[in-house]
């Protein structure tokens, strides 16, 4: 890995900083007749995290690199591994126990955004990170709920989420999938568990709708759950809020699911689906056969005999897969460029001045790579 390199503090963008106009989700659309997202920058924890020392630097660069034009984010922080934790600013303030406050259900959608529930700095952050991405024309895949925050693990995911019910004095569901589950299911404990599910949903929607101007709203895709087995019921609902808080601000081509579960034709009408999982031209030819266009595809989680594969996956294979997806009639292709390279997740190195404080080094990604990768699209789509 490269030696790490502080941005300096002070840096300041000179707007507009915008993604080249024939690479923008939009101006594809207009020029073929569909959209085409390149996720190529895939920093899930982008909007939450406190260890991206200065964002505008990263935007900067992926805009003026012709990286791509779309990136995607989880909405609500997720403890995926302990060290992760402490990264994650808590979405709610906790008491002397270590207890979560959460509103009482009944009246959660009145609460949620008040006083001692949602810490208003975790919400200014969220939102002012947000303008950062759109303000540069970068489409954001925002993905509401991270299945992976709810895998069980010690010291971080469920162990340590706010919705299990031995971190509140709520009583929520013990079923670490309640956050989905409760759409199928009238008992107390889930439906608790799906009254501060929905209430912080629809709050933070509306917050994000509300704190954006009209152009940044065009900016905004929104994914109901990342990897996911989530079903029709709860898609359904999912689907009700959107249209609530966003409407025609964001039409169906701007609606994603990656459940990893069955689909009905309900769920399909209402999203468009995701496929992870896909790294190389014989997975793609082995998931993607069955799915009508359009669809998109995500190398998160793409695995070589079982293991991890080393990421993002060779440039040669990517620009082959490009090439397959779009021909298909496909419109979305992710990309792991930022999270990690080569499986070591960033950052790996501390500062001598900040010896507690771990940052990207965002010096190992291949922006040359991902930049001959947005290149083929510009082809593809003349």
């Amino acid at each position: 890995m490269s030696q790490i390199s502080l941005p300096p503090q002070n840096y300041s963008p000179v707007f507009p900083v915008e993604v080249k106009k024939e690479l923008r989700v939009y101006e594809i659309k207009k020029r073929t007749g569909r959209p085409f997202f390149l996720a190529s920058l895939f920093i899930p924890e982008m909007l939450w995290t406190t260890r991206i020392y200065n964002l505008d630097m990263i935007l900067d660069k992926f805009v003026t690199m012709e990286a791509g034009n779309t990136t995607r984010v989880f909405l609500f922080s997720s403890c995926w591994h302990p060290e992760y934790c402490k990264w994650a600013g808590n979405i709610f303030p906790q008491n002397k126990s270590g207890k979560f406050f959460l509103p009482e259900p009944d009246d959660a959608d009145k609460l949620i955004g008040q006083g001692r529930y949602i810490n208003p700095w975790w919400v200014d952050q969220v939102i002012e990170r947000i303008k950062k991405v759109t303000r540069r024309k970068i489409m954001l895949i925002v993905s509401l709920w991270d299945h992976c925050g709810f895998h069980y693990r010690k010291n971080c995911s469920w162990d340590m989420n706010f919705l299990n019910p031995d971190n509140n004095t709520i009583n929520t569901s013990n079923d670490n999938c309640a956050y989905y589950k409760y759409a199928s299911d009238a008992s107390k404990e889930m439906q608790n568990t799906g009254k501060i599910v929905e209430a912080m949903t629809r709050y933070m929607l509306l917050r994000i709708h509300e704190s954006l101007t009209v152009e940044e709203r065009k900016y905004i895709a929104i994914e109901t759950c990342n990897e996911g087995y989530s079903d029709t019921a709860w898609h359904l609902r999912m689907k009700e809020i959107i249209d609530d808080t966003w409407g025609t601000d964001c039409p169906r081509w701007r609606r994603f699911t990656s459940t990893e579960g069955a689909t009905s034709k309900a769920t399909e009408e209402s999203f468009i689906l995701v496929t992870h999982q896909i790294g190389d031209m014989k997975s793609y030819g082995s998931k993607m056969w069955y799915e009508d266009p359009p669809c998109g595809i995500s190398t998160d989680g793409w695995r070589v005999q079982g293991e991890y594969a080393p990421v993002p996956i060779p440039l040669a294979t990517a620009k082959a897969l490009l090439k397959q997806l779009y021909a298909d009639g496909h419109v979305l292709f992710e990309l792991l460029n930022g999270h990690r390279q080569n499986h070591i997740r960033l950052p790996e190195a501390t500062h001598n001045t900040t010896p507690d404080k771990h940052w990207y080094d965002f010096g190992a990604m291949r922006w040359s790579e991902m930049r001959k990768l947005a290149k083929l699209l510009i082809r593809l789509t003349k």
